[in-house]
């Protein structure tokens, strides 16, 4: 006998805490009955068991939700602990041994197995049970809720699976080392032929290149096709060719045709610049070439910068005075020769006059202001009838006429002289004594001295707006279309007139200098020929004829022509060469591909024949089995394997052809699956490993004579242990019964009191 379950100790795991582990005891029993109400833990317990052995659970479905995967962690009472399931079991031939597989929290709860506390891997416990993963589903464990899942594959799927329960790594592998090799030689084939094949595309292409040159090369027979050397200078491409070195034809005769286009519209072109540059002086700004015009000028006012300076500060000081605003500038007065003594007693009299005015109080200081502004309105009165602007007898401020406006002038000064106070008075005889001073010493010296540079200011004036302004570019372009000169007479016949009928005239010259081109240049065209006129001839006259460069354009066609029809010749012979092998290549290895093919179809069908002999072992146990669980089937007993290539088909007796899947009911399928069951586990369990018969509440559809044939039935089997469920007490007692009466140890368990118990239990 092989290992059987001895105990159970389950944690963490759905209703059963980290904290009070469900323990179950086996007690060394052949058959285990669970029984006791739904909903109290029988499936749990079979769950666990399948967990341990496993790591899965067959019905457990992770894609429930839209948008991710469920894992077994969701069992788990409490998901921040791990859980953990621990069995010992024993067998009449080896020690007793102790497995428990942990779902680890921290790791997304994947497995982690220990057998006898040494950690192995899934495919080592499957070992050490002489078990695999289908013979689990198939041949070991019906659950409750998958109990027909293996009735509802497709007739494929489950040959499929029950032939995957035999060994036949043998064979498996000749046929795995078979498609090794045909890979092999298909990847190495594919990958040599890939390469022939590029070897041949790529000299095709040389091939296309070369016609598509030859069909390019212009020739000529009418010209003699001189092999002139242009430029002496430099070795150019379309001078010295070196066939070998991939030059093309297109490349060298495109250089010759851009040359001879150049100088074939040679004339047009230096138009063409010609007329560019009128046209960027046309658009040129009017003060840039008055700063041209009046280069002279502005550099003598450069270098009267200060004198300019101090004639600037005297305009503006005679502006000041003749609104009465004193001050005194000494380094203008000295400069223009005021005496000493002037300057001081000036200085001396605009002090005391603001002393003086700060002592005013309040009103004094509003009235000194009126006064102020008084002359200065009388003043400017004065001046605009003086101009005729304004009527020379009417009051400026109120509108009033006067037949003598002087007079009542004078009168109303007379009277707020009357007014003034003695402050006002001081302030008043010092303003007149300023006033003096000013028009007879400062005043008419400083108009002599404006007088004097009268010529400087006007120029100064004049061109203010373009002393800044650089004029070589304007020089350069004006030399360019041959106008040399274009300046004033000079600075003693200064006038702006004269600028003004020169920069006509030079307008007028321009007009007349510009000519329409007789060809329409692009934009690319002309930088072509600017780089040509700069990088072939310096900028200077072509000294080349058209006709010597269409005799050198012929020399060259004649030259690629002869040198690519033999290339041409050469390409084309290697490949038709490299085609014929590319050929007899593809047929040898279609010949050795097609003999692998051929070896592995053979080993293949051989292999499905194996299957099908080794199927054919569980026909009649599947017959007797089934003949005696589904006793109240009307067309007669038991239930045959038809086994195909490819197919596992069950057909009742009477009707062959159809399988039973849609003809039994849910009951009788039931039978059939258990039947099913029974027969795998005696053909293909191996009794030195896990020895064990799982079956979750076997008779729930089954009627009371098949459920007395299964307890019967199981009695006989001799499978180490078996574990079952029901939730009627009456088809327990059966079992019980039944197995007791053959002599077999039997372990029950009310699944309702353990649950209260490790529910409640401290």
């Amino acid at each position: 006998m092989g290992y059987t379950f001895k105990s159970l100790c389950i944690r963490n795991f759905k209703y059963i805490t980290n904290n009070k582990p469900l323990k179950f005891d086996f007690m060394n029993s052949n058959i285990v009955i669970l029984d006791g109400q739904n909903g109290y833990g029988k499936t749990t317990l079979f769950d666990a068991i399948e967990v341990l052995v496993t790591g899965k659970i067959k019905h457990f479905n992770p894609s429930l939700q839209n948008r991710k995967t469920e894992t077994l962690g969701i069992l788990a009472n409490d998901v921040n602990k791990d859980i953990v399931i621990s069995a010992i079991l024993v067998s009449d031939v080896s020690d007793e041994i102790r497995v428990e597989r942990k779902l680890l929290c921290k790791n997304e709860f994947q497995s982690m197995i220990t057998l006898n506390n040494q950690e192995v891997s899934q495919k080592e416990l499957y070992d050490k049970f002489h078990l695999s993963s289908n013979m689990f589903d198939i041949g070991t464990y019906i659950s409750q809720s998958e109990s027909l899942d293996f009735l509802q594959n497709k007739y494929k799927n489950r040959k499929d699976a029950v032939s995957s329960l035999l060994d036949d790594t043998e064979i498996t592998d000749k046929i795995q080392m078979l498609k090794s090799v045909q890979e092999h030689i298909l990847g190495r084939v594919e990958k040599e032929i890939k390469d022939k094949e590029k070897q041949i595309d790529k000299i095709s292409q040389k091939v296309n290149e070369i016609k598509r040159q030859t069909d390019h090369i212009i020739m000529k027979a009418e010209l003699p096709g001189e092999n002139i050397r242009l430029f002496d200078e430099v070795e150019y491409e379309f001078d010295v060719i070196k066939l070998d070195q991939g030059v093309t034809y297109e490349t060298v005769i495109q250089q010759l045709k851009q040359i001879e286009g150049f100088i074939e519209n040679y004339d047009e072109y230096l138009q063409y610049k010609d007329n560019a540059i009128i046209g960027e002086l046309k658009a040129l700004p009017r003060q840039l070439y008055m700063a041209l015009f009046y280069r002279q000028e502005i550099e003598l006012l450069n270098k009267k910068e200060s004198l300019i300076k101090a004639l600037n500060k005297s305009k503006e000081l005679l502006a000041n005075y003749s609104n009465n605003v004193w001050s005194v500038d000494e380094t203008l007065f000295n400069k223009i020769k005021i005496k000493p003594e002037i300057i001081t007693q000036i200085k001396t009299l605009l002090l005391n006059q603001k002393k003086e005015q700060s002592q005013l109080d309040d009103a004094d200081k509003v009235l000194a202001q009126m006064t102020k502004a008084r002359r200065g309105l009388i003043k400017e009165f004065y001046n605009a009838a003086e101009s005729g602007k304004f009527d020379k007898n009417k009051c400026p401020l109120c509108g009033t006429n006067f037949s003598d406006i002087n007079s009542a002038i004078i009168e109303t000064e007379q009277f707020i002289k009357n007014i003034h106070t003695d402050g006002i008075k001081i302030i008043e005889d010092i303003e007149t004594q300023i006033i003096n001073l000013f028009q007879k010493e400062i005043i008419p010296v400083l108009k002599v001295f404006l007088e004097e540079n009268k010529i400087l200011i006007k120029m100064d004036d004049t061109l203010s707006g373009c002393k800044a302004l650089s004029v070589e570019r304007l020089q350069q372009l004006l030399y360019r279309v041959k106008i040399l000169e274009f300046k004033s007479q000079g600075i003693e016949k200064f006038d702006i007139e004269e600028f003004s009928q020169q920069y006509e005239n030079l307008l007028k010259e321009l007009q007349e200098k510009e000519v329409p081109n007789k060809i329409i240049f692009q934009e690319k065209q002309v930088e072509l020929y600017k780089s040509i006129h700069r990088t072939y001839y310096h900028n200077e006259k072509p000294y080349h004829t058209v006709g010597e460069l269409q005799s050198k354009e012929q020399y060259v066609a004649k030259l690629f022509n002869d040198s690519l029809s033999l290339q041409l010749s050469t390409e084309e012979t290697q490949l038709r060469k490299l085609k014929r092998d590319c050929e007899e290549y593809k047929k040898k290895t279609e010949d050795m591909t097609d003999a692998i093919k051929i070896l592995i179809s053979k080993y293949e069908d051989a292999n499905k024949e194996y299957q099908t002999q080794l199927l054919n072992a569980i026909k009649i146990p599947l017959m007797v089995y089934s003949g005696r669980i589904i006793q109240n089937y009307p067309l007669g007993l038991g239930i045959r394997a038809i086994i195909k290539t490819n197919q596992l088909v069950f057909e009742a007796a009477s009707k062959s052809g159809s399988d039973v899947y849609n003809i039994l009911s849910t009951g009788q399928l039931n039978g059939l699956s258990i039947a099913l069951l029974l027969s795998i586990k005696n053909v293909y369990g191996d009794t030195k490993g896990l020895d064990i018969l799982l079956i979750d509440d076997p008779l729930q559809t089954i009627d009371d004579i098949s459920a007395i044939s299964l307890a019967d039935l199981l009695t006989q089997q001799g499978i180490g242990q078996i574990v079952l469920s029901t939730h009627e007490e009456t088809k327990a007692a059966l079992l019980r019964y039944k197995f007791k009466h053959a002599g077999m140890s039997v372990r029950e368990q009310n699944m309702q009191a353990l649950y209260m118990k490790t529910v409640t239990e401290e």
